[in-house]
């Protein structure tokens, strides 16, 4: 059965030197293709006219299978898990794990881009801070992010409009588990502060590698993340 997988743009799928974001799989006894895109969560829709034989590929898919079921998580049970997991659930808070100094730099950062003071959500996870560090360092620096446009979203809720079956690679458990509980709290901290200290790198990693992708550069990109991960002092981190 054809099926159109949309994988997130650092899950590497190398298969040749000719960087492309959207492959057909066949041959080796297979009767019929599928196909394996390369998505951005924060890139904009106007990526996909740049992908040539995209619009083919949807049309002959009888299935789409994504990171994520998208409707899933838009869910209010999902939701409330979310919320769950990114909160720290012992008696530990951020300002135990950082310094006086550091909790403020955060704080800072937080209250001017955030629209959150960390004084009233102590018990947030470093990882979840992180996450949103990044992500609003893309948008005030790489910009065109529209969150009611994203491209998981739009294969997955197209197919759906069309009859096909649509499911997720992963659960939203494990995403959430991933994420929050993917290292321990003190190295969730560690990362963030080097992120919020090394910010510009961030950013111009952020820049390099969303110019890449819409050159469908793959190769370049990841090139450009680790030239960026060795110029500062914590390893490379994704949003």
């Amino acid at each position: 059965m054809k099926s159109f997988i949309g994988a997130v743009i650092f899950i590497c799928v190398a298969f040749s030197a000719n960087a492309q974001l959207l492959w057909k799989v066949s041959g080796n006894g297979l009767t019929q293709p599928s196909y394996i895109i390369g998505t951005h969560h924060l890139a904009p829709f106007s990526i996909m006219d740049s992908i040539a034989g995209l619009q083919k590929a949807m049309n002959e898919t009888q299935q789409v299978y994504g990171e994520l079921k998208m409707s899933e998580m838009q869910s209010p049970a999902t939701m409330g898990k979310m919320q769950k997991a990114m909160m720290i659930d012992s008696d530990t808070t951020l300002t135990s794990l950082l310094s006086p100094e550091d909790f403020e730099t955060a704080n800072k950062f937080c209250k001017e881009n955030l629209m959150v003071d960390l004084n009233m959500a102590s018990k947030l996870k470093p990882a979840f801070l992180l996450n949103n560090v990044v992500v609003m360092a893309y948008i005030k620096h790489v910009g065109k992010f529209n969150p009611q446009e994203q491209l998981d979203t739009f294969f997955q809720s197209q197919a759906a409009q069309n009859g096909k079956k649509v499911d997720g690679l992963e659960t939203a458990e494990f995403q959430f588990n991933l994420l929050f509980n993917g290292s321990s709290l003190q190295r969730q901290a560690q990362l963030l502060m080097c992120t919020l200290n090394n910010i510009e790198a961030e950013v111009e990693n952020l820049k390099t590698g969303f110019e890449h992708y819409v050159q469908n550069q793959r190769r370049a990109q990841r090139q450009s993340m680790r030239r960026t991960s060795q110029r500062r002092r914590c390893p490379n981190l994704q949003p």
